[in-house]
């Protein structure tokens, strides 16, 4: 009931078990397997660690690069007071100049970047 359980499978271990541990958390030698692949990682390979999920280096190094995309495709968002007055200003005039841009930006109080 008490002491140390398995992160992946929340089982108890026992002195007799064999385990790996990562991050302060201990893991059975069978729970100690990539996420996505279920390969059982061997001792020295290279691994990352999500969420108290173990991923394969290649699993991980996938993982990274989609995060990385998707941080660099997302599109800001807008409360519904900026989108009125920025779609107000565009429905006059779809190409401000920079003096209307700074106008935007200071009554939004987003940067003329965003706005642009």
């Amino acid at each position: 009931r008490f002491g140390t359980k398995g992160a992946r499978c929340g089982r108890q271990i026992y002195a007799s078990d064999w385990v790996r541990r990562a991050r302060g958390n201990a893991y059975h030698l069978a729970c100690f397997a990539c996420f996505s692949c279920k390969r059982q990682l061997s001792t020295g390979e290279e691994f990352g660690l999500v969420e108290e999920k173990v991923l394969c280096r290649i699993h991980y190094d996938t993982m990274i690069e989609n995060l990385k995309r998707a941080a660099e495709n997302a599109r800001p968002s807008f409360p519904a007071e900026q989108l009125q007055v920025m779609q107000a200003q565009f429905a006059q005039d779809n190409n401000p100049d920079a003096q209307t841009l700074q106008k935007l930006a200071d009554m939004t109080g987003l940067s003329r970047r965003v706005i642009q």
